[in-house]
């Protein structure tokens, strides 16, 4: 008997729907309940695992159409990147423009690290230009552990 094709935003697996909960867990978590993303890194791939709604799907496969982004710009020199207004940065031009049409004007980008290696981002993004501040970045960062224990779950069932 064939399996019926999963819909886009149904959970694929056990471990992917904890990571829903940790993205609805953040979202809930900050004021104005922004939309969350989390995507997993591996071997220079990025790939969306979760979201916190379906626009925030679509947010989180952005990055996989544009080679320059905020969520790649974490990875790339692990470090938090907080863009206070997407459609004045220069640095992501592509970028903003496929997320301008989804509504979303400022993001937190935090890179998910397990033994010091990133394997993956944790991105909120806001509909407000400076969306975010000290106090969303302090709850946000508190995701962060829970997140990593997820994606290391997730890497060891991708790699059987």
């Amino acid at each position: 008997m064939r399996t019926p094709p999963r819909h886009p935003s149904t959970p694929k697996a056990t471990a992917d729907r904890t990571l829903e909960s940790v993205a609805a867990l953040v979202s809930r978590g900050l004021s104005g309940r922004p939309m969350v993303g989390i995507s997993a890194y591996a071997d220079g791939e990025l790939t969306a695992l979760d979201w916190s709604s379906p626009r925030a799907k679509l947010l989180e496969e952005a990055p996989m159409l544009c080679p320059l982004s905020p969520c790649r710009a974490a990875i790339r020199f692990d470090r938090t990147i907080l863009v206070a207004d997407i459609t004045l940065e220069s640095r992501w031009v592509d970028y903003a423009f496929e997320v301008k049409p989804l509504g979303v004007r400022s993001m937190l980008c935090e890179p998910v690290r397990r033994a010091g290696t990133v394997i993956g981002v944790l991105t909120v993004y806001g509909e407000g230009c400076n969306g975010f501040g000290p106090a969303d970045h302090d709850a946000f960062e508190s995701a962060v552990a829970q997140t990593a224990d997820l994606l290391v779950a997730h890497r060891t069932r991708a790699d059987r």
